[in-house]
């Protein structure tokens, strides 16, 4: 098992502790020498290094060490590893480390960076590795002659929530979430692994078991990317709420990677809040690097319907070349409760100013929370030659959920979510090439049954349905990384391309019970097909060490085809008495549209003090229309109330602005402790942002205010706000905490007659909202205040881990006129956890979420359904 140098002690000469201070971002270190302890220690090791078998190579890590000075670019390599690093006497004058970039094992990188060097490496035991000249001479028991030199990595995962160190050192926004921090709390639904996590919420339906990232206020329709091991999830349907949920368990987690803003490489193409990286277990996850097979299995049951989850997972290393991963997992929920304590959820105010509270008591109108889920992978890894490797993966989904209103108001859903993955790397001994190409396939469909309508009487009032929606998205990417040396300037040049299709079908099939019309369905979420490419570079230049610069460039191209309809208002005759009045006739369209955009970033860091990296950053991204946004149609269910298409539309262009500072410190208080930080202030302001309002049809008549459609805002509109993300650990005890500010400004007019001003405004008083932000639909935006903080203690030799979290969340509010003045209460809550490892194979959890049974409603629900009550869960993880 790799160590994460946590208590070792390290042995330095002055000159080189000198040279390694200047050359990484940590003071603050005070490394008080201990020569005679600790060379005897590494004279042993070193002398069982020639009987030592073994391959530090087995997990992947995340490199980003620029060309720089050989002792800061071993120390990188060691802080990101966990591996120290043994030098036999001084290190040579004048040597550089080579550029590691990319997700590649500890031994990758290792001979990557000393590449041409004419040093060699070799393991000394599980955490270590000693480095010497190729040609250094040993004496006849294989130990070295001269004295060593340890370079030892500070502690990892020690930030918020167990966040990794290589977070603290990229300038810019980004959060992670690890599988240990899945495991700490056991997730009701995906969206409560981001629940924690600054800058990021989720709008929620808790009858839906999908998520949807809402990044600094941004969300839905693409303008957040979300990946599962590379492959992007775009799945869309029409409904009450969000249209784009992602789904996904996390049991089979292994980390999510959450970048915040437009970015430059792969996963970049069509976005403007951001990147959600979910990426599953891998052997790495399983195995240590020394074991050739083994698994683990984690069983949880709850108390208020947490039923049972479970999931278990198996590797197997058939030889150097060749490992393999499986994993299955299986969850069942009941139909909770939710919170006793002072249930007010939501509550409005009404044109004159009086408030009235919703107190949400008939939670019998909410009686389906159940889900049965079931999920796995499958993974391989193939090492075909030296530098080169190929990975092949399959992550399935399968969902039974209801949803609806009372008991005869419901849908029932099956979704299924399958992605497929390849991958191929290249990378030789060269500073030109380090190539890597991905492929991937994602289908998501959603068998669902709709029970017919009826009315008071018992008569049907509309047909029951069943309905079939699928997307299809398929992506490739090409990307390589070539490294340049002008010391003391040091550049990495990434440079690529990158397309993805997105298809969607959808199917609608009546029962035959009554009133039924398929354009409900078919027309809401329509066929249609959308290709978008993009070319990319980024050079990341670093000077002297203290001054990192990385600029970008990328080219975004769009186009989107299909059929959809628009409707007319026309005076005419109309079956049933009177015999005439207004009619809607259909118009058939055909959408062909494409456009392209440039996209300059820029980001500069720089060391103001050591282990102190301020940074500011520059930002274009653009976000083309969607599918639905652009040829949705038909009626609202069981009404003659029309969707307008909008072939016209235009992409939405972002620019954000943001600075910040990173802050890592080690040995702050005791030797051994650390104390981590981001903090950043943003600034997103979009043009012709995209929103569904309501609309004229064209016509001699109109019914103002009951015809919907989508449009572009002529106001830019703005999102703005601070993050924190702070940790401090000192072994024995830790104390975490996160904090979101945010403004959102989606107020906004725009034009109301998308398909052309050939009528005439009707005398109805919704007339004056209309091409205003109050005839807008239903925008979700974060609340204003978030805060979380999380602390704890480690007893019994760390073995017992107690601990406490407390989030308060501020009222939240939407806009549009379905929202307007309507607000989720603020609410507090308590949750407690504890683990003890029993011993390397063994852990039990216990954890208490919603301590004191608060009734609320999550800040961004879709649905305006109560959160789950106190629940308490009980979790055993087992390793064989």
């Amino acid at each position: 098992m790799l160590s994460n140098g946590g208590g070792r002690k390290a042995v330095t000469d002055l000159k080189f502790l000198h040279r390694l201070l200047l050359a990484t971002s940590l003071t603050g270190l005070v490394l008080i020498p201990m020569q005679v302890l600790a060379q005897s220690q590494l004279e042993t090791e070193t002398a069982q290094a020639s009987n030592t078998v073994l391959m530090v190579g087995g997990s992947l890590y995340r490199f980003d060490i620029a060309s720089q000075a050989l002792p800061g670019a071993l120390f990188a390599f060691s802080r990101i590893s966990g591996i120290d690093v043994v030098f036999d006497g001084s290190l040579p004058e004048g040597i550089a480390g080579m550029a590691v970039v990319g997700e590649m094992t500890a031994a990758a990188a290792l001979d990557r960076l000393l590449l041409g060097s004419g040093l060699v490496w070799s393991a000394v035991n599980e955490t270590a590795v000693t480095i010497t000249p190729a040609d250094t001479s040993v004496n006849q028991d294989g130990a070295t002659i001269t004295a060593p030199v340890t370079v030892i990595s500070s502690q990892q995962n020690i930030g918020y929530n167990g966040t990794p160190d290589w977070v603290y050192d990229t300038p810019g926004s980004v959060s992670v979430v690890t599988r240990e921090a899945v495991e700490k709390r056991p997730p009701r639904n995906t969206s409560d692994i981001f629940r924690d996590m600054s800058g990021v919420s989720s709008t929620t339906n808790n009858q839906l078991p999908g998520f949807v990232p809402n990044i600094r206020g941004l969300q839905d329709f693409g303008r957040v990317n979300v990946m599962v091991d590379g492959a992007r999830q775009n799945y869309q349907q029409s409904g009450h709420g969000p249209t784009s949920y992602t789904y996904f368990d996390p049991q089979l987690l292994s980390e999510a990677v959450v970048e915040k803003g437009p970015t430059s490489g792969v996963g970049g193409a069509g976005v403007i809040g951001g990147v959600v990286s979910l990426k599953t277990i891998n052997t790495g996850d399983i195995l240590e690097d020394d074991e050739t097979y083994g698994g683990q299995a984690t069983v949880t049951h709850g108390t208020n319907e947490y039923i049972f989850a479970g999931n278990a997972a198996v590797s197997a290393r058939f030889s150097p070349k060749l490992d393999v991963t499986a994993a299955v997992a299986k969850k069942h929920l009941g139909s909770y409760d939710a919170g006793a304590r002072d249930p007010l959820y939501s509550y409005s105010y009404s044109a004159a100013g009086n408030r009235t509270d919703e107190r949400t008591d008939s939670q019998d109108n909410y009686v389906n929370f159940a889900q049965k889920q079931y999920s796995g992978l499958l993974k391989a890894n193939v090492q075909a030659t030296e530098y080169q490797s190929i990975h092949l993966g399959y992550v399935g989904y399968h969902n039974d959920f209801i949803t609806g209103v009372g008991a005869d108001d419901t849908a029932a859903h099956s979704i299924k979510n399958q992605t497929m993955t390849g991958e191929y790397n290249w990378s030789p001994d060269s500073d030109w090439i380090n190539f890597q190409a991905k492929i991937s396939y994602n289908r998501a469909e959603n068998e669902q049954s709709r029970d017919p309508r009826y009315n008071a009487d018992g008569s049907v009032n509309y047909d029951g349905f069943s309905n079939h929606f699928e997307t299809d998205t398929i992506g490739v990417s090409l990307q390589n990384t070539s490294y340049f040396d002008f010391s003391p300037a040091f550049f990495d040049i990434t440079y690529g391309v990158e397309h993805f299709r997105d298809k969607t079908e959808t199917q609608s099939v009546p029962y035959g019970l009554g009133d039924a019309d398929t354009s409900w369905f078919e027309g809401a979420t329509p066929a249609g097909e959308r290709d978008v490419s993009s070319g990319f570079l980024e050079v990341d230049s670093s000077f002297a060490d203290t001054v990192r610069l990385i600029t970008g460039l990328r080219y975004d191209h769009y186009s989107l085809e299909g059929d959809t309809v628009a409707y007319r208002q026309d005076f005419g005759l109309i079956p049933t008495p009177p015999f005439f009045g207004l009619v809607n006739t259909a118009i058939p369209l055909t959408v062909d549209q494409s456009e392209g955009k440039l996209l300059p970033s820029a980001t500069l860091s720089f060391e103001a003090f050591p282990a102190v990296k301020p940074y500011i950053s520059y930002k274009k991204g653009y976000r083309p229309p969607q599918i639905i946004e652009t040829m949705m149609h038909g009626f609202h269910v069981g009404t003659e109330v029309p969707f307008l298409p909008n072939p016209n539309l235009k992409g939405e262009k972002s620019t954000t602005k943001e600075i910040g500072v990173n802050v890592k410190l080690d040995d702050v208080i005791k030797p051994g402790d650390g104390f981590r930080m981001k903090a950043a202030y943003f600034n997103t302001r979009v043009e012709d942002y995209i929103a569904q309002a309501f609309v004229y049809l064209p016509g001699t008549f109109i019914l103002p205010g009951v015809n919907s459609g989508y449009v572009n805002l002529i106001d830019p509109v703005e999102f703005q706000g601070s993050e924190f993300e702070l940790a401090y650990d000192a072994g024995k005890y830790y104390i975490g905490a996160a904090y979101t500010f945010t403004l959102n400004d989606l107020t906004g007019n725009y034009d109301p007659f998308p398909l052309g001003q050939n009528a005439t405004p009707g005398s109805s008083g919704s007339d004056a909202l209309m091409g205003t932000n109050r005839a807008l639909v239903a925008l979700f935006t974060p609340p204003r205040h978030r805060v979380t903080v999380d602390l704890g203690t480690r007893l019994l030799d760390r073995d017992l881990t107690l601990g406490m979290r407390a989030t308060y969340v501020s009222e939240a509010t939407g806009y549009g006129a379905s929202l307007e003045n309507e607000y989720n209460a603020q609410y507090n809550l308590y949750d407690l956890y504890a683990s003890y490892e029993f011993n390397d194979n063994l852990t039990l959890r216990f954890n208490v979420d919603n301590l004191f049974d608060e009734g609320y409603i999550e800040s961004m629900s879709a649905g305006g359904t109560p959160a789950p009550g106190r629940t308490a869960t009980l979790s055993i993880t087992g390793r064989f």
